[in-house]
């Protein structure tokens, strides 16, 4: 909760960067497609007026709290110094993750526009984040692009089942064989 005030911190408020921080918490636990700034400002101890008076729009808010996640979930698999872990992207505590990512997919499907855009946005990032390493390896740019595309689309599919279905042995096997698949020479 952003909102609780602290012994010697009378009268401040939080700053930007811990309200989207608790955003993101919100709209993991809760997810983006029916949250309200009135509620989840509550949840977090913000009013709804400061959202807006900070952000803007509450589709601004869902953008912004996307794009931190999106930042904090590729840097730190992608940057880390072992990124192929792939049994994460498939465990029971990634599963929030993968909820709002899917969630703000149908918000695309649904209003297309903004939501559109951040979903094509962060597409485009991760093909290009995974794109630069296997060309690292010693990839053709081409080749690397669309093995990164193919391993995004794949691995979107195999975390949507594992999400709905539960079977966390089934989606690092899978994920594994895509690996293996796509990423050797």
């Amino acid at each position: 909760m952003v909102g609780a005030r602290t012994p010697g911190r009378r009268g401040s408020l939080p700053s930007d960067e811990e309200i989207l921080d608790a955003v993101v918490d919100d709209l993991l636990a809760h997810g983006p497609l029916e949250w309200s700034l009135r509620e989840g400002g509550e949840r977090i101890g913000v009013s709804a007026r400061m959202l807006i008076h900070r952000f803007g729009s509450r589709d601004e808010v869902i953008r912004l709290a996307f794009d931190r996640l999106h930042e904090r979930h590729a840097s730190g698999w992608l940057d880390s110094s072992t990124p192929w872990q792939l049994d994460e992207l498939v465990s029971s505590g990634h599963r929030p993750v993968v909820r709002f990512m899917i969630q703000v997919g149908a918000m695309a499907f649904r209003h297309q526009g903004a939501y559109l855009d951040l979903w094509t946005a962060t597409i485009e990032d991760w093909v290009e984040r995974i794109a630069s390493l296997l060309e690292s390896a010693d990839f053709p740019p081409d080749v690397a692009r669309l093995r990164a595309r193919t391993f995004i689309d794949a691995s979107r599919g195999v975390q949507l089942d594992v999400a709905l279905g539960g079977d966390e042995e089934f989606g690092v096997e899978a994920l594994n064989l895509l690996a293996d698949r796509l990423f050797t020479l």
